[in-house]
């Protein structure tokens, strides 16, 4: 059985495109019993999926999604009557889900899923109202002080950093990235 994942659909297929080199693709085989099937050592951000291989009728009660991510509890709450922010703020709700597995990424199904400071340093408040997420973001402000130390004081683009994102390009002082070591605490 095959499970490709993705966000979108794109002239009703898959649009993979987007995932880069990501192959959000899953295999397995078939016992001949009930099977229970749940990768690890990655997980997918998808809204669609494909399966193919599976013997006979496949229907909803024959897979599940499981959400997978750090332990936040829901603190805050909003809704209106516009159902269109509602929506918003349901689909914000999902996304701070889906992207707080261990870090804060900015996404949860291309091929890199990395803790980019620009983007948590904007969300941070939205973050914090809707989740605890004290004890979370306090583990990343750790590692966030390691790396400052590691880069000479600057805050780096990505936190834990990596060798393969750039540190040149955009100068060691950066806006909104570098910000990131002053919002979020504010935003806690």
């Amino acid at each position: 059985v095959i499970i490709r994942h993705a966000e979108a659909i794109q002239d009703g297929e898959l649009a993979v495109a987007p995932l880069r080199s990501a192959k959000a693709t899953d295999s397995f085989v078939l016992s001949g019993r009930p099977d229970f099937f749940e990768p690890t050592f990655t997980f997918h951000g998808f809204r669609y999926v494909e399966v193919s291989g599976w013997p006979g009728e496949l229907g909803p009660e024959s897979i599940e999604a499981v959400v997978v991510g750090s332990a936040i509890r829901r603190t805050g709450s909003f809704e209106c009557s516009d159902p269109r922010v509602n929506r918003l703020v349901h689909n914000s709700l999902w996304g701070q889900k889906g992207n707080f597995l261990s870090v804060p990424t900015d996404c949860p199904q291309r091929d890199e899923r990395l803790g980019w400071t620009g983007d948590i340093a904007v969300y941070a408040p939205t973050a914090a109202f809707q989740f605890d997420v004290a004890d979370f973001l306090h583990g990343w402000l750790l590692d966030l002080a390691e790396e400052q130390r590691n880069h000479g004081g600057w805050v780096p683009w990505v936190v834990p950093s990596l060798d393969n994102v750039p540190d040149e390009g955009w100068g060691r002082l950066t806006a909104i990235w570098g910000d990131a070591a002053v919002w979020v605490p504010a935003a806690l």
